[in-house]
């Protein structure tokens, strides 16, 4: 990952085992008891049922459109309304969504969250603002409540 330094909120979960951190831990999250309640989701998220949290280490949109994602990207990534270099991809909202969850780092304070978002009749890709702070983030989805190992 590039030099943007990680919430501490992310980096105490991910120290207490409360993040994946191998493939078989984050594939924990497909089966049928996923560790965030869809309902939870749900009421957070319209629209979605399911949080998928990538396991570390976490990339940014650009390292992203340099490997095997570039096409995504580039026609699906609404690019030009990020910087691409200073949003880190940490999750998304499960298989076939296409909606990733992103620490946007723009902002000279701590992160807050965005995700891309398919809206209007046309389903275009668009980022909307998602949390404040990953601490929020985390504190809605009782993420610390989570195990993986």
């Amino acid at each position: 990952m590039s030099a943007l330094e990680l919430p501490a909120a992310l980096k105490e979960l991910v120290a207490a085992g409360a993040w994946p951190l191998t493939e078989q831990e984050a594939n924990r999250q497909n089966l049928a008891a996923a560790p965030i309640p869809a309902a939870l989701v749900q009421r957070l998220v319209p629209g979605e049922d399911q949080i998928y949290l990538f396991r570390p280490p976490f990339r940014t949109i650009a390292e992203r459109c340099a490997g095997p994602e570039a096409k995504f990207w580039r026609e699906f990534g609404a690019l030009q309304e990020i910087d691409p270099a200073r949003a880190v991809v940490i999750g998304d909202f499960g298989l076939g969504s296409d909606a990733v969850i992103v620490l946007d780092y723009r902002a000279p304070a701590e992160p807050s969250l965005i995700r891309l978002a398919w809206t209007g009749g046309e389903r275009r890709p668009r980022w909307v603002p998602f949390f404040d702070t990953f601490a929020a983030f985390a504190r809605a989805f009782d993420l610390a409540g989570g195990r993986w190992r």
